[in-house]
């Protein structure tokens, strides 16, 4: 089955989530929607509206789809659909993916001028290895000349195929980079947790995600409280619903643990892996008006500070990026290009 892109589940989220404030039966809704858009969007729309026609709730026939969603939404559907608040779930969701969309735009921008001026440098660099650096062969090179070696090492005259391959790494090294983006787009890039993220390897991304997780669990748990739902239920299903590292041995243990009637505190193993406004919120807990205001405020901050955070990667990611890629290759390039002319001076200081 097809993976479904980060874009495509973006625009059928805000589907399911305006037919779902408005009222519409999803069933009917997801026909039109599929109608509207082409592609896999509407071809996966076709899929989930016959499956909900023939009896399936929502989060079975997300279900169904198996790897193509990942599993963190189809938490996050039945977490909604069981606080009876789907509209509201779903458009937490819409700005966590909608904010992972526009950082991958952004590292995309930021690859584009340092990829572009590494190939450049380095078709010169070949054209400086085999053109102009044998016409300084009448130098008397010695070893603390280390560009001449270099080139008889790797662009040896007469051997065409070392030639090609280093010829080709260009072509290697954009194929890659296109590789990457291509695998960039999946769905699973909104995951707030996992380390299986083609883009979680760039600084900042991965706190992004963290922030943007916390700010969905805060969402989700306040969500739960308002529907009265008592805490050893509700955050389990926040936690699971928001991607939060807690594993299901600990989530037992909480629920255990206020089940049997014992208060949240500070020496609660799985407390201490909750967020810490959360934490907090819970602690100053003096009824569910109090909690509710609490898990705003929280849920406010995380969402200010993951935007802050995606805000300033656009701005210094593609600084950075070009000023480490593009002034590392523009500083060797200059090397190799002084080279010849500094052995030059040398050997005619000699004569």
């Amino acid at each position: 089955m097809q993976t479904v892109t980060l874009e495509q589940l973006i625009a059928l989220n805000r589907e399911i989530s305006a037919l779902s404030a408005a009222g519409v039966p999803l069933a009917e809704g997801l026909v039109r929607v599929a109608n509207d858009f082409s592609g896999p969007t509407s071809e996966l729309s076709h899929r989930l509206a016959e499956r909900i026609e023939s009896g399936a709730k929502l989060d079975a026939a997300l279900e169904a789809e198996g790897d193509a969603i990942p599993k963190s939404y189809h938490a996050l559907v039945q977490a909604g659909l069981q606080s009876g608040r789907l509209t509201a779930a779903l458009e937490g969701y819409t700005h966590t993916a909608t904010r992972m969309a526009e950082l991958r735009r952004v590292v995309g921008l930021a690859t584009l001028y340092p990829i572009f001026l590494l190939v450049t440098i380095w078709i010169l660099f070949l054209f400086l290895s085999n053109v102009v650096l044998p016409s300084f062969d009448w130098l008397e090179i010695n070893d603390q000349f280390w560009v001449q070696p270099l080139r008889l090492s790797f662009f040896q005259t007469g051997n065409t195929l070392r030639w090609l391959l280093w010829g080709l790494m260009p072509l290697v090294l954009v194929g890659f980079t296109c590789f990457w983006w291509r695998r960039s787009a999946v769905a699973a890039e909104a995951n707030t947790t996992g380390s299986r993220s083609w883009l979680g390897w760039i600084p900042g991304i991965a706190r992004v995600r963290q922030l943007s997780g916390e700010a969905n669990f805060a969402d989700l748990l306040r969500l739960f409280v308002q529907q009265r739902m008592p805490l050893s239920a509700a955050i389990p299903l926040a936690a699971e619903g928001s991607g939060l590292m807690v594993s299901s041995a600990e989530i037992c243990g909480l629920v255990t643990h206020l089940e049997s009637g014992q208060p949240l505190g500070t020496k609660t193993p799985v407390f201490q892996k909750l967020p810490s406004l959360i934490r907090v919120a819970l602690l100053t807990n003096r009824g569910p008006e109090t909690l509710d205001s609490g898990l705003r405020r929280a849920a406010d901050s995380y969402h200010e500070r993951a935007q802050n955070w995606s805000q300033g990667m656009a701005f210094y990611l593609p600084i950075t990026a070009t000023a480490l890629l593009g002034g590392t290759s523009v500083g060797v390039y200059a090397i190799l290009l002084l080279q010849p002319y500094i052995a030059t001076l040398h050997e005619i200081a000699l004569w």
